[in-house]
């Protein structure tokens, strides 16, 4: 942005080389940086269900939004002391969001919000919730 680009450039020093600018060949990192840091990845056709997953090391927060067809999923997660979690997510209209969370116990987890969300699993070290549209809020104590 520093350097007048408005898009994500063919390559960083395209600006410099003069490379083509107007292909996205640079942003399938873009995907891995929303995906791993902030958690956010689609795993049905269109969008129907998102999984929402905050890594478990790592950065201390995040907080973005994932552009999908059937609208934005915005989430944003802070990390509470060693173990604990704040989540707060916001689901776009008919989308399902598989919201997996770093404990082993659900004892451990809550959540509520528009989305209703319902406990569906404990398995591999994650808590797993099933929530709908709208703004939910998760913690791990």
């Amino acid at each position: 942005l520093s350097r007048g680009g408005t898009f994500t450039w063919e390559s960083w020093d395209a600006a410099t080389n003069g490379d083509s600018e107007s292909h996205g060949w640079g942003s399938p990192a873009v995907i891995d940086i929303l995906e791993a840091m902030l958690g956010v990845k689609v795993i049905a056709p269109g969008a129907a269900t998102v999984r929402i997953r905050p890594p478990r090391t790592g950065l201390t927060f995040a907080r973005g939004t994932v552009q999908t067809q059937r609208g934005p999923v915005k989430a944003d997660w802070t990390r509470q002391g060693a173990t604990g979690l704040m989540l707060t997510i916001d689901v776009p209209m008919n989308v399902q969001a598989e919201v997996a969370l770093p404990a082993t116990d659900m004892a451990m987890t809550t959540g509520g919000g528009a989305g209703a969300p319902r406990y569906r699993a404990t398995t591999g070290g994650w808590v797993v919730y099933d929530a709908g549209s709208g703004v939910s809020t998760f913690t791990i104590k």
